[in-house]
C-alpha cells in the first residue's frame, strides 16, 4: 500500500510530493457540485486547488451529467430484448401506501421510515418530473433466452472522449501536470442493472450487459494512451444492501429493504471479466460505496450503515485474488466512526504494494479536526493510505466547490 503518490514512468516531476509540499493524495469520487463548468474548468479548478496532492483527475459529470450512469439508460431502455415491467426497480417509485402493505412489520418496528419514505417519494416524483430519475423498471420478454438479449451502444465513449479532449487541452496549457490520469467512472454492472432491470431478471441480462459495456472500454482504451487513463468501479452494492441484510437499526429507508442477495464471488467476478479488456498501464480503481449521509435520515447516516471495514476489506481482497491489477481502492468512513472496530479488519487487507488504499475520512460537518480524529484511529491498522470523502461531492449546494476542494487539501496536508 502507498498513500504516497504511486509514480509513473516519466512523471516523477509532476507527480512527486516533496518535504515542501508533503502530504498524503486525493481521491476525487467523480462529481462535483454543478456551476456550469466545462471539464477543462474542472480539470484546471482541481490542479489549483489540489496541486501534488490529486492524480486522478474527473471531469466533474457538470450540467447535464447528473448521475454518472445517465448516459447509458436509453442504451438499455430501448433494447428490443426488453420491456417494461410493472413493478418499479427502486422502492422510492411506489406509492406510500403500497410501501405501507408490503413492508407493515417493518414500520412498525420503526415507524419514522414511513416518515423518511414519504419524503423520498416526493423528492422522486419531483426529480422524475424534471427528467433526472429516469428509471423506468424493465423485463426480459417472454420467449427471449439470455443468449438472445442484445443491447446497443451505451454512449460511454462519445461522453468521455469530449471530456478527455478537454484535458488534453489543458495538459497542453500546462494548467495541469503531465502525469496527471484523466479518470472515467462506471458503475459495475450489478449497480446498473438494479436501477434499470427487474430483480428476478437481473442474472439473465448481465451478460449482454457486460458484452455492450465491455465493447464501450474497448473503444475507449484504443483511443485515450494507457498513462493518460484511470477507469475507476464505484460499486453500489454495498449501499444497495445486495451483499447483506440490513438490520432495523441500520437503515433508514424502506428503499433498501428485502433487496435480492448475490455472492460476493458473483459480483466480483463480474467486474474481473471487464477488466480483462482493460491493458496494462490503465490505473483500475474501485470506489466502495455506502452511498452520501447527506441522503441519510437528518443527513447524518447513511441508507445503508456499514458495521465495519470487514466487506469492504472482502470485496478488494477478492479482486485481488484474480490477479487483475489494482491501482486503488476507496473505503467509506462514517462520520462518527472513530472506534477500533471498525478500522480492524484492514489488517486483513491484501493490497499490493504498488496500490493506494483511500479513506473516506473527509466530512463537511466536522471539517480537519474530524478527519484527524478518524485518521488517527485508522493509524492504529494501516499506515499508508490517501484521502477522500465519502462519496461523489455532486449533491452538495452549488457555490460550495472551492470549499470542499480547500477542505481536501488541508485534510491531505496534515494527516
Amino acid at each position: 500500500m502507498s498513500g504516497e503518490p504511486r509514480i509513473q514512468a516519466g512523471d516523477k516531476e509532476d507527480a512527486k510530493l516533496t518535504p515542501q509540499n508533503a502530504g498524503r493524495h486525493v481521491l476525487l469520487i467523480g462529481s462535483l457540485p454543478s456551476e456550469s463548468r466545462t471539464p477543462r474548468n474542472v480539470f484546471e479548478l482541481l490542479a489549483s486547488k489540489l496541486g501534488p496532492h490529486i492524480v486522478h483527475f474527473p471531469d466533474g459529470e457538470q450540467n447535464d451529467r447528473g448521475g454518472w450512469f445517465w448516459t447509458q439508460i436509453d442504451a438499455v431502455q430501448q433494447s428490443s430484448s426488453l420491456e417494461p415491467d410493472s413493478e418499479p426497480p427502486w422502492a422510492t417509485g411506489r406509492s406510500p401506501q403500497v410501501i405501507e402493505e408490503l413492508y407493515a412489520e417493518e414500520i412498525r418496528q420503526k415507524p419514522k421510515l414511513m416518515e423518511y419514505y414519504i419524503r423520498g417519494h416526493e423528492s422522486y416524483k419531483t426529480r422524475a418530473a424534471a427528467g433526472g430519475m429516469r428509471r423506468t423498471s424493465l423485463r426480459v420478454k417472454d420467449q427471449v433466452t439470455p443468449d438472445r438479449i442484445e443491447i446497443g451502444k451505451l454512449g460511454i465513449v462519445q461522453t468521455e472522449m469530449s471530456s478527455y479532449a478537454e484535458f488534453i487541452e489543458a495538459r497542453k496549457a500546462r494548467s495541469i501536470p503531465k502525469g496527471a490520469r484523466y479518470q472515467i467512472t462506471l458503475p459495475t454492472p450489478f449497480t446498473f442493472l438494479q436501477t434499470q432491470v427487474r430483480a428476478a431478471d437481473i442474472l439473465m441480462v448481465l451478460p449482454a450487459y457486460e458484452r455492450a459495456l465491455a465493447r464501450e472500454i474497448e473503444e475507449l482504451v484504443k483511443r485515450i494512451p494507457a498513462k493518460d487513463l484511470t477507469i475507476q468501479w464505484d460499486a453500489v452494492e454495498f449501499n444497495f444492501g445486495f451483499l447483506e441484510e440490513p438490520t432495523l437499526d441500520r437503515v433508514n429507508t424502506v428503499t433498501h429493504m428485502r433487496r435480492p442477495k448475490f455472492p460476493m464471488e458473483e459480483i466480483v467476478g463480474s467486474v474481473v471479466r471487464l477488466s480483462q479488456v482493460i491493458p496494462a498501464g490503465v490505473a483500475i480503481g474501485f470506489h466502495l460505496c455506502y452511498g452520501d449521509a447527506i441522503w441519510g435520515e437528518n443527513q447524518k447516516h447513511h441508507a445503508l450503515e456499514p458495521f465495519d471495514m470487514r466487506l469492504m476489506v472482502e470485496f478488494t481482497n477478492c479482486f485481488i485474488s484474480s490477479g487483475r491489477p489494482l491501482g486503488y481502492v476507496h473505503m467509506t468512513v462514517p462520520v462518527e466512526r472513530d472506534d477500533d472496530p471498525y478500522f480492524a479488519p484492514l489488517t486483513d487487507l491484501r493490497l499490493p504494494d504498488d496500490a493506494e488504499l483511500f479513506l473516506g475520512l473527509i466530512h463537511d460537518t466536522d471539517g480537519v479536526e474530524g478527519a484527524k480524529r478518524r485518521a488517527s484511529a485508522a493509524k492504529k491498522y494501516v499506515s499508508r493510505f490517501g484521502v477522500s470523502c465519502e462519496c461523489g461531492l455532486g449533491r452538495r449546494p452549488a457555490g460550495s466547490t472551492e470549499m470542499l476542494l480547500s477542505l481536501h487539501r488541508d485534510v491531505a496536508s496534515s494527516v
